[in-house]
């Protein structure tokens, strides 16, 4: 069948509307085969979702991530499940229509191409909108609120409405009309249909492993995270909505920081008897509550997974490190559907992970098609200056400086291990485009300085990046080698000397600007360590000290003393908007928005402070931030202005309270908290810095990379809190010799 694709086909909806957010609607075909027909291909996509059901069996479900301009569509063969005479095309497709993090919204609709070959060898297109009705979906509730900012809709859905059969021949057409057309099939935005080019998806079915009875709810633990559609089976004495939650821990990750007992959860109205209800969004998490039973239940996940099997073995005598291929392993098909996803439960979009996933997919099961999509898709957000985006497809348009390198570097690895000189030709382009970005931003020494935007490198905010960052002129020296490694190969002579020439150039000025000194082999994180060395930081974390975040703000006391009065200097470090207050009178404000662009404690903002003779009230106000909710303050280590009588130890108290941060609601003293401030120091050595060095050949020899990674393997690593973005590893301690000499570990996937 060798047609060209969509030439007649509109695209569809209910008649008399435009897509609204949130509407489910159903299709109906009843197709007439030929007696003796070879052969039926249906080709089908949809802004934003479908799942496709032939003669009552699930068939297909898409498109895969995509965005508008080029949008996938599915071609599948379906004569299998077809027979002479009267077939039912039955296709649900869900509109989403807002912004999410891994969809970006088109005007909406369905469009569907089914092509038979009679006996005779002859083809004929049924397009849409012929053949097809459609009726809205009742049973969905269109108000269901979001999940987050980051994901879609929750699921609101009512089995009184009896149509959990709306894809079998006995549901009958009662409703469905004939839909309206749209417009044809490169209406605007959808210029460029693109052919699914990776695997359809394996169908497996996930049971949990136990369950227990709680007070008000029934929890399902499938012992480890489990992605796909939720099947629930009600068995139920009378009527009642049942809500049904998902988490991925118990008393752990996202929902514990923002105090919730689950991350999100869908309601589904059941009436008495027996009934079944099928999510069509996919949820991910382990355990699975149902809350507001009147009778029995059985819970099951049907998992729709990229298909592979396993080419690469790993095995030797350590029982940890056999355990740790095995988590990986499973989190790895996790975060392998349509895309590489950082993860499956929480956002579910596409950013640079992917690099650090593609290796172990093709290592540990030879795919290189889905990193092919990567590296296709992950160009078409290329902007005029050359930087990609953070995350694409999204509908977020936020940048990640770095990333932009890192994919040069994927580029040319990929190069390694499939050979495609057709998809380096064709993106090669883009690689030099995103290298001259970086150009407005070397200094006299072919460094890279002042680099502008976010450079995340790692997902803690301790590793300072300062102005001249080792780990991001690492990274550069990496990209400018990948792209004379792919100029070689594309025969671009002048391309291979000149960026090889520039990384030479790199590497010799790296040596110079962060060698670490002393006898401890590696180096320096940025330009201003030294500095922040040189600094007395203490350290109070809201959310570690609270527990969980109940208010917007927080308020900090305490006192200082002073024989005669005076002036003092004090550094403040913070990730969001501080009000400071001394003896009552507010002196500063400093404005900072939550930015991930920013480490404060290696730019922190100086206070001077009036004092009175005599004892002196000093109160800081800081607003929540969902990036980092703490404050550090500094002050010389030679003065340290607390009085003995306000200090636990060597240590200064404060309290601290809970507040409405626009009314100023402060709390009493009653409820407000004593804590210890606690010691911070830079990292004496960092792993994203050590590693990325050693990665991308920065270093003298491979000998001295071994003796710098060796040193960055400590037995035990300190920190001074167990926070947010601390492995679970670390050690938490107060103990100053040790933080001083702390090392700091990888917390990205590709760090």
């Amino acid at each position: 069948m060798k047609d060209k694709p969509w030439q007649n086909a509109k695209w569809i909806w209910l008649a008399g509307e435009t897509p609204e957010p949130n509407t489910y609607v159903y299709f109906h075909n009843r197709l007439s085969t030929p007696a003796g027909f070879r052969k039926c291909v249906i080709r089908i996509t949809a802004d934003s979702a479908y799942m496709l059901y032939v003669n009552d069996e699930f068939a297909i479900q898409g498109p895969v991530c995509s965005a508008p301009r080029y949008l996938y569509y599915d071609e599948v063969d379906v004569t299998p499940r077809l027979h002479e005479g009267d077939n039912l095309l039955a296709v649900m497709v869900h509109y989403i229509g807002e912004c999410t993090d891994r969809y970006i919204p088109g005007p909406g609709g369905f469009l569907c191409e089914v092509l038979v070959e009679s006996s005779f060898g002859e083809t004929t297109v049924v397009s849409t909108p012929y053949g097809w009705t459609i009726r809205k979906a009742r049973a969905f509730s269109p108000d269901a609120p979001r999940l987050s900012a980051a994901l879609g809709f929750s699921e609101h859905f009512d089995l009184s409405a009896n149509e959990s059969s709306w894809y079998r021949s006995s549901f009958g057409e009662n409703g469905f009309v004939a839909p309206d057309e749209l417009g044809p099939s490169d209406r605007e935005p959808y210029f460029h249909l693109t052919k699914r080019d990776i695997p359809f998806f394996k169908e497996e079915s996930v049971q949990p492993v136990g369950y227990e009875e709680a007070e008000g709810f029934i929890r399902y633990d499938f012992g480890h995270m489990a992605s796909g559609r939720v099947i629930v089976s009600f068995d139920m004495a009378e009527a009642s909505t049942v809500e049904v939650r998902y988490n991925e821990g118990i008393g752990s990750g996202q929902a514990f920081y923002e105090g919730l007992p689950y991350m999100y959860a869908d309601l589904v109205s059941v009436p008495a008897g027996r009934h079944i209800w099928k999510s069509f969004n996919i949820r991910a998490f382990r355990y699975l509550d149902l809350a507001g039973l009147h009778g029995g239940a059985q819970v099951s996940v049907t998992a729709y997974r990229y298909p592979v099997s396993e080419i690469g073995e790993f095995e030797c005598s350590d029982t940890c490190l056999n355990n740790i291929w095995l988590v990986s392993s499973r989190t790895l098909k996790l975060c392998m559907e349509d895309i590489y996803m950082d993860c499956p439960q929480r956002e579910r979009s596409q950013w640079m992970d992917a690099f650090t996933c593609a290796h172990p997919a093709f290592t540990m099961f030879g795919v290189t098609a889905l990193t092919r999509k990567f590296l296709m898709q992950y160009a078409q957000s290329q902007q005029p200056d050359g930087r990609l985006f953070a995350a694409y497809p999204s509908s977020s348009c936020s940048t990640i400086s770095d990333y932009s390198l890192i994919y040069v570097i994927f580029l040319e690895w990929y190069l390694k291990v499939s050979g495609d000189t057709m998809l380096i030709k064709k993106l090669y382009p883009k690689a030099l485009k995103a290298l001259k970005w970086f150009r407005q931003f070397r200094d006299e020494d072919c460094l890279l300085k002042d680099v502008e935007g976010l450079v995340l490198l790692d997902n803690s905010f301790d590793l300072i990046n300062g102005r001249k960052s080792a780990a991001l002129n690492a990274i550069y020296h990496g990209a400018l080698q990948a792209v004379s490694v792919m100029a070689g190969m594309l025969e671009r002579k002048d391309d291979e000397f000149t960026f090889l020439q520039e990384a030479h150039e790199v590497k010799q000025s790296f040596q110079h600007a962060f060698q670490k000194p002393g006898s401890r082999a590696g180096f320096e994180d940025s330009d201003v360590i030294k500095t922040a060395r040189s600094l007395n930081y203490l350290n109070i974390n809201f959310y570690y000290e609270f527990g969980a975040r109940k208010s917007s703000g927080a308020g900090v006391r305490t006192y200082l003393y002073s024989v005669d009065g005076g002036r003092l200097s004090m550094g403040i470090c913070v990730h969001a908007t501080t009000r400071v207050l001394l003896n009552g009178k507010l002196i500063k404000i400093i404005d900072r928005s939550p930015a991930w662009e920013r480490q404060p404690q290696g730019d922190p903002d100086w206070v001077q402070l009036g004092l009175d003779a005599g004892w002196n009230e000093l109160v800081i106000e800081v607003k929540y931030s969902d990036i980092h909710w703490e404050i550090y303050l500094i002050f010389a280590k030679s003065t340290l202005p607390i009085s003995a009588e306000k200090r636990q130890g060597d240590r200064p108290t404060f309290s601290i309270w809970e507040m409405d941060w626009d009314n100023r609601l402060i709390a009493d003293d009653a409820k407000a908290k004593s804590v210890v401030a606690r010691p911070w120091f830079p990292p004496s050595l960092s792993q994203t810095t050590c590693g990325h060095a050693a990665l991308f050949g920065v270093c003298r020899s491979s000998e001295e990379a071994q003796s710098m990674l060796s040193d960055c393997l400590p037995k035990t690593y300190y920190r001074n809190y167990m926070k947010e973005r601390v492995p679970f590893f670390c050690t938490e301690t107060l103990d100053s010799s040790k933080l001083q000499e702390a090392v700091l570990p990888c917390n990205n996937p590709w760090s």
